[in-house]
C-alpha cells in the first residue's frame, strides 16, 4: 500500500510541473518559422500594446541558427522592443544578444544569430508600445557549417 501511495504522489508531482511551450520543430538545413502556437499561421499580428511570443524547437547538435524577423506595418505607429530568448526546458528564458527596436517605417527586418545553438527552445519576445497593427513573420535557418 505504501508503494502505491508513493507512486501516486510521484505521478501527481510530475503532472503539476510547469509545461514547456510547444512550437514547431525546426530541422537542420530547412527553413522553418517561429509560431505563437504549433497550428498557427507563420505570421502574427501585433496589436496595440499586447505582448506577443513566437516559439520554436531546435533539436540536435546544431552549430548555427539564424532567426530573421520581418515586421510589416499595417496601421498606426509601429513601435516595439524585440528580444530573442532561449531555454533548455522551455520554462525559464534567457535573453540572447541585444534587443532590437521596431521603428515606425513600412517594413523592416532583424536577424538574430546563435552560434553555437545551445538551447532546445527559442522564442521571440515582442513587447509593443502605443497604438498599432504590425504583421510579424520569423524565419529560422539551422546549419551545421
Amino acid at each position: 500500500m505504501k508503494k502505491i501511495f508513493m507512486l501516486l504522489a510521484f505521478m501527481l508531482t510530475i503532472g503539476m510541473t510547469a509545461q514547456a511551450p510547444t512550437g514547431p520543430k525546426i530541422t537542420y538545413a530547412n527553413v522553418g518559422y517561429l509560431k505563437s502556437t504549433p497550428t498557427h499561421a507563420t505570421t502574427d499580428t501585433i496589436t496595440n500594446a499586447v505582448t506577443k511570443y513566437q516559439y520554436g524547437i531546435v533539436n540536435g547538435a546544431n552549430i548555427h541558427a539564424t532567426f530573421q524577423a520581418k515586421f510589416t506595418k499595417i496601421s498606426g505607429t509601429a513601435a516595439a522592443t524585440v528580444k530573442l530568448q532561449g531555454s533548455v526546458l522551455g520554462i525559464d528564458w534567457e535573453d540572447l544578444g541585444s534587443s532590437y527596436t521596431v521603428t515606425d517605417v513600412a517594413s523592416q527586418a532583424k536577424a538574430f544569430t546563435v552560434v553555437p545553438s545551445t538551447y532546445q527552445y527559442y522564442r521571440l519576445s515582442i513587447v509593443p508600445t502605443g497604438t498599432q497593427s504590425v504583421k510579424v513573420e520569423t524565419a529560422v535557418l539551422v546549419r551545421q557549417n
